[in-house]
């Protein structure tokens, strides 16, 4: 197999040019050439290509072999040059030796041309790769450099404990003043007194115990003696059969600091978490024990002024006790929203999402509101653009529909109410839409977000012009949001107001859908009817701990049933072991003793009243009470504040 080799040739004698050519062709060369004459054509010939070896007449009539070396040698190309020559001398050729010339040869002797030039193409071939090597070592040793001087982080190789050399960042954490100052100090030395001992440990096993850490935080110690959080990594390598630590440093005291602040924080954070849990059980407790002790003794306002006003023979009396009913309504009317809001913003609140027609269940609520209308000469009108359907809560539903009808009535002074109910397309997507107009006083544009703020008008203080809590339009705002909708306000001084509630429209089947984060509440057990024997009244066990409520009820209910009545838990369990009754009406909380869920258990495991329907009659409303006490021994459940219809219509449902 023939090696390629390419020849430069400065000839002027194409014979013995050709005579070159032939003897490297001999010796298994696959040669191209190119020959040349002159310095001109020399210097063309090395830029257009690079060439394996150089072969040179000592001397041409323009030029000699001391100009083609040098022009080589200028040329920086590592090319190996060989003299051929019927002329030169030996003193010439130890000169040109010396110049740089890798052989000379005679031309009457060309049977050394071919080792010659192996010989130099194996020699050039080792300068290369030399050359190349040397380089890269050149390269690695500038990189390595670059990122040694240049590193942020500290950089050191230690052996035996005593740091060997350092790198400047190395120098700038401890302080110093240079690498060589560094250069031999132990590493007890660069940390804190109290770290000396483990540190110690660390350099004295290292190499024989394989389970310490190669990453670490210890207290670095400077030169000026203030100490500071430091983060240590190490890894080991071997050099002249000797063992070296490599170590990087790192200064993590401003790092150490954030993690306190952090921890400072979330422990401010947590307490505050605690703090607002503990808070919000306060607040639910303040709340339904506020629940309870307002809605007993209304209880009994709201039903001795309903008595006299229905029955007293004078007017005035009459009128009188109207406007205790009106004005206890209103205190029972701030209640309940207070109570609302608390359940909605605390996510109690147990919503049921059904597919309903939003037709039907608004004109259920303009029926309710058109008597307030129509007491103040206004005009309230329903149109109905297009119908809709929408995956609603109807409970509350009516309930945000209820409270904006209200704020519409109460502020508008002439003119009327326009509810309509259409569909638009919000977002690409079909949307219900509902629009109630009123020609009221109107709200600034500045007040379209407070208003549905908790607690809010636009009068306020002693300056206020009209009655009520402010919390109508939140609660509305708050339902119309968990129903996924929203609530938006058009209105400007003096020219009436436009609330839009905007729901997503439902498709396909009617179908229900429980909210996961809440729970709705199960409806009581329907209880077979009593049978009454003969025409007998039934007997009913009152268990009330308020006189005035004793003494309500029972007028309530003497022209129907007879009524036993006692005040406490105990004295009802013995009447309960003396007497069957038809129904016990219970109060929950009974004061000092038994609860009425306790009473209501004692009472059931009595044969004689094992299934006498109970009524728990009690003034904690929220949903999660109703539960509980429908859970634990109560049959029905009567909120307080009741009327004479409501527990006169209850009875009658449970025993005929």
């Amino acid at each position: 197999m023939q090696n390629r080799l390419k020849v430069l040739l400065i000839e002027d004698n194409e014979s013995d040019g050709a005579l070159i050519i032939r003897q490297l062709e001999k010796a298994s060369y696959d040669v191209k050439f190119i020959r040349v004459e002159s310095r001109l054509e020399m210097a063309a010939a090395l830029e257009q290509d690079d060439w394996d070896i150089v072969i040179s007449d000592f001397s041409l009539p323009q030029f000699t072999a001391h100009d083609s070396l040098k022009l080589l040698r200028d040329s920086g190309k590592d090319i190996p040059f060989i003299v051929v020559s019927g002329t030169i001398g030996e003193s010439t050729a130890v000169l040109m030796m010396k110049s740089g010339a890798q052989d000379y040869l005679m031309k009457d002797n060309l049977t050394r041309l071919a080792p010659a030039v192996g010989r130099e193409l194996a020699d050039s071939l080792v300068r290369r790769e030399r050359k190349r090597a040397s380089a890269e070592l050149r390269e690695s040793e500038a990189k390595f450099r670059a990122v040694w001087e240049n590193s942020t982080d500290a950089i050191g190789v230690a052996i035996h404990g005593m740091q060997k050399f350092v790198n400047p960042a190395y120098v700038t954490l401890f302080g110093y003043d240079s690498q060589d100052e560094m250069a031999g100090r132990s590493i007890l030395n660069l940390v804190a007194t109290d770290e000396r001992a483990r540190i110690e440990e660390y350099i004295k096993n290292r190499s024989v115990e394989p389970s310490l850490p190669f990453e670490y935080e210890t207290i670095g110690l400077k030169k000026d003696g203030t100490t500071f959080n430091m983060d240590v990594k190490l890894s080991l390598f071997n050099y002249n059969d000797e063992q070296h630590v490599l170590i990087i440093l790192r200064d993590i005291t401003e790092r150490k600091r954030s993690e306190e602040r952090l921890r400072e924080e979330l422990e401010i954070r947590t307490k505050a978490e605690k703090r607002a849990e503990e808070s919000n059980i306060v607040k639910s407790s303040l709340m339904m024990n506020m629940s309870h002790e307002v809605r007993t003794p209304l209880n009994a306002i709201l039903g001795f002024s309903s008595i006299i006003s229905n029955e007293s023979a004078e007017e005035d009396i009459r009128l009188m006790a109207g406007r205790i009913r009106s004005s206890g309504d209103r205190l029972l009317k701030t209640l309940d929203d207070i109570l609302k809001l608390t359940q909605l913003q605390s996510g109690s609140e147990p919503i049921t999402l059904v597919e309903a027609g939003l037709d039907a269940e608004i004109q259920k609520i303009v029926e309710r509101v058109k008597p307030m209308a129509v007491q103040k000469n206004l005009t309230l009108s329903y149109i109905v653009h297009q119908q809709a359907d929408a995956l609603i809560d109807t409970r509350l539903f009516y309930k945000a529909m209820e409270e904006l009808l209200n704020n519409a009535v109460k502020f508008t002074g002439s003119g009327g109410i326009r509810i309509v109910l259409g569909r638009i397309a919000g977002g690409g997507m079909p949307v219900t839409e509902i629009r109630i107009s009123d020609t009221g006083i109107g709200i600034a544009r500045e007040y379209h977000q407070a208003i549905f703020e908790s607690f809010r008008q636009l009068s306020g203080g002693y300056g206020r012009c009209y009655e009520g809590t402010g919390l109508g339009l939140t609660i509305a705002k708050k339902i119309i949001e968990l129903l996924h909708g929203e609530l938006s306000l058009e209105s400007e001084t003096g020219k009436g107001s436009t609330f839009i509630i905007r729901l997503p429209v439902s498709g396909g089947e009617t179908r229900q859908v429980e909210l996961p984060a809440m729970s709705g509440m199960a409806a009581p057990a329907e209880m077979p009817a009593i049978p009454i024997p003969g025409s007998r009244k039934p007997l009913i066990l009152l268990v009330e701990d308020n006189e005035d409520n004793v003494f309500l009820t029972t007028q309530f209910c003497q022209d129907s049933y007879l009524i036993d009545a006692t005040l406490n838990g105990i004295d009802a369990i013995a009447l309960a072991r003396e007497k069957a009754y038809d129904v016990i009406l219970m109060d929950i909380n009974l004061g000092l003793g038994i609860n009425g869920l306790e009473t209501a258990g004692e009472i059931r495991k009595l044969e004689n009243n094992s299934r006498t329907p109970v009524v728990a009659m009690t003034g904690f409303t929220y949903k999660d009470d109703q539960e509980r006490i429908l859970s634990n021994g109560c049959d029905y459940y009567l909120a307080k504040p009741f009327t004479k219809t409501e527990i006169l219509g209850l009875l009658e449902k449970i025993l005929h």
